[in-house]
């Protein structure tokens, strides 16, 4: 009956639970430390999916934490990027306004950056349709921008139109 129904679920949970974390672990070892050629690649396989392509601006946005510590890092190592280079700025829904400094000091700590280098945060006016479970731990959107990109845009281009004809 229904107990049975419930033992049977929770089985197969742990189960799920179990086969992830040895995923997790398998492709740990299958990983363990990225060559800075696959970097390279990696880096510019995100940049083409969630860069700037357009204009003469360099900037990379998402909201993933580790998405945005990967190119944060591809920026530094592959293509030579300063500290004082970034210029990076927040997206989030205006309801965040009341939380913004904490916002700001999450992605300021992530990435070592001060937060004097942040441009003003973009509050989004848009209608809360529903009530979000993760309001206090959702930090918006963070566009990973360089300042003067110049000659490093062409590159970044030059990257992405080799790897498509790959």
């Amino acid at each position: 009956g229904h107990k049975g129904r419930l033992i049977g679920a929770e089985i197969n949970k742990n189960k799920k639970k179990k086969l992830i974390q040895e995923s997790i672990s398998e492709a740990s070892r299958m990983f363990n430390k990225l060559t800075e050629r696959e970097m390279l690649i990696a880096g510019t396989a995100l940049f083409w999916a969630e860069g700037t392509k357009k204009g003469s601006k360099l900037t990379f946005s998402n909201s993933d934490p580790q998405m945005i510590i990967f190119i944060y890092r591809w920026y530094k190592n592959i293509l030579g990027v300063k500290n004082d280079e970034f210029m990076p700025r927040i997206f989030i829904n205006h309801m965040h306004k009341p939380r913004i400094d904490t916002v700001i000091k999450y992605w300021s700590s992530l990435l070592s950056l001060p937060i004097s280098q942040f441009g003003n945060p973009i509050l989004l006016k848009m209608k809360q349709v529903k009530k979000y479970e993760n309001y206090d731990t959702y930090y918006g959107v963070l566009q990973l921008g360089v300042r003067r990109p110049g000659k490093l845009k062409y590159k970044v281009m030059g990257l992405i139109e080799a790897l498509k004809s790959i």
